[in-house]
């Protein structure tokens, strides 16, 4: 569990300019983000819980898309298969032949609307059957 702290003291400072891809994405530095303080998990009398600010959250997430994309697992990520699923995530599966994120959620919906489309006599093209 992961609780953002924002009862810390605010600070007023100007807003530096943003850089944006070609696409128009917002791009900033992984590392400068990386290189803040983490979160720092304690443990409770209900378990492991975290407590962070944003900027503690934030490297958190930046370090371990550093630690993912600059390792061996990078070959491993992967999108979803699911059009309206967005989540990427590690295919640790043997053959790497995983297609969703998560089988109980866009696998069952994936599986389930092919099922109705067998039914109604036009397959649909799954990840694995498209070229």
């Amino acid at each position: 569990m992961l609780v953002v702290d924002k009862t810390g003291p605010a600070r007023h400072r100007p807003v530096p300019r943003r850089r944006h891809s070609r696409h128009g994405v917002r791009r900033t530095s992984a590392h400068a983000d990386a290189a803040r303080p983490d979160a720092v998990p304690q443990l409770t009398r209900t378990g492991r819980q975290v407590r962070a600010t944003a900027a503690q959250a934030l490297s958190t997430v930046a370090r371990a898309a550093v630690t993912i994309l600059g390792g061996p697992d990078a070959d491993l990520l992967k999108e979803c298969g699911r059009p309206e699923c967005t989540q990427v995530y590690l295919d640790h599966s043997r053959g790497s032949r995983r297609e969703w994120c998560a089988m109980a959620t866009c696998g069952n919906k994936m599986k389930a609307a092919a099922y109705r489309a067998r039914q109604r006599g036009n397959p649909p093209l799954t990840p694995s059957r498209q070229s």
